[in-house]
């Protein structure tokens, strides 16, 4: 059943992605979807939002992706450290993210551990690119974000995408760990392939905290992390040949409003569907941002690949989690066993 508050949150999503988009579009910095992406997670999870807050973020991350950056650069003629310190770096930020860490920063930092070193054993002037906007896109889309709390404010009322859902200690370590090995083949995979790709990481990024945020059933997270990329890449493609035919920003923000509109929609009045519906809008916003803000010529050079990269992910994790729920079967019931 839906309220008025309910048509209150629908209608500041709505609006805080396409006024980001449509600033985006117009100034056109670096890694501008970023910003939008920390938009729809911010008004998504209902909190409130200060100025204060806002310039605290930005000094927080600013001063650990410096520290990452130059923690790594240090460590770049060391192969096996700078491996090893990225499998720790990324078990600490997981960690906290399954104790409830700021989901913003804990992404943020994440995705900074990720892209940082990888680009800094392959291209180190990338790697200060990112260390220096990357904080950048996060504050722009906190003070977006602000505006369209103080133009619609909150109503008392629970948030509909959960915060983290704060795991007992022995539970976040164990999180934490089993999902920092999970992902070190796909990151030394991207070395050895010698592939930077900021939006893959970004991509990698959500679905990894999504799959901490999850207590059980991985299974179906992954499949569902790849059907709602599906259908929020499909709107990005559809709204891009619409656009090759009318290039027009009125008619690209026309068309980001009716795709964010239904699609919160059904995140707002479809619990089951919920992070399904808020995982396609951040789908539809990153590419967007890789085809319509940098002027791709086709929509399926971004949108093919990622859907591909996005596929072999999530076999490789499926793969992943049941040999992994296989060989711990295997030792508790080989050590039941000696006890008996």
């Amino acid at each position: 059943m839906r309220t008025s508050s309910i048509d209150s949150d629908i209608k500041r999503l709505v609006l805080g992605v396409v006024l980001s988009l449509g600033i985006a579009t117009l100034c056109a910095w670096p890694l501008a979807y970023l910003s939008t992406i920390a938009v729809c997670i911010l008004l998504a999870s209902r909190k409130p939002i200060t100025l204060v807050m806002s310039i605290a973020i930005l000094i927080i991350v600013t001063l650990s992706t410096n520290v990452i950056y130059w923690a790594f650069s240090w460590l770049k003629h060391y192969p096996s450290l700078t491996l090893l310190g990225l499998f720790f770096a990324s078990y600490i930020t997981l960690y906290r993210t399954a104790t409830g860490g700021s989901k913003i920063i804990t992404l943020t930092l994440f995705m900074a551990i990720l892209i940082i070193p990888t680009s800094m054993h392959l291209a180190p002037d990338l790697a200060w690119f990112i260390t220096k906007w990357l904080p950048i896109n996060v504050f722009i889309g906190f003070l977006v974000a602000s505006v369209c709390l103080l133009a619609m404010p909150l109503s008392p009322k629970l948030k509909l995408i959960e915060d983290n859902l704060q795991f007992t200690s022995k539970k976040a370590h164990i999180r934490a760990l089993e999902l920092s090995l999970a992902i070190m083949p796909v990151v030394i995979t991207l070395w050895l392939t010698a592939s930077i790709d900021i939006l893959m990481f970004v991509f990698l990024t959500l679905f990894v905290h999504r799959l901490v945020e999850s207590p059980s059933l991985r299974y179906k997270v992954t499949i569902g992390y790849f059907v709602a990329n599906t259908i929020g890449g499909a709107l990005a493609v559809v709204t891009f040949e619409i656009l090759i035919i009318s290039p027009n920003l009125l008619i690209f923000l026309l068309l980001s409003l009716i795709a964010v509109s239904l699609l919160s929609l059904k995140m707002f009045t479809d619990e089951k569907n919920t992070v399904l519906s808020f995982t396609s809008i951040n789908a539809y916003i990153a590419l967007t941002g890789a085809t319509v803000l940098y002027n791709v010529t086709d929509a399926e050079i971004a949108y093919v690949p990622r859907l591909t990269q996005i596929a072999l992910i999530s076999v490789y994790l499926l793969f992943f989690f049941a040999l992994y729920n296989f060989v711990k079967s295997y030792f508790i019931n080989y050590r039941g066993s000696k006890l008996s």
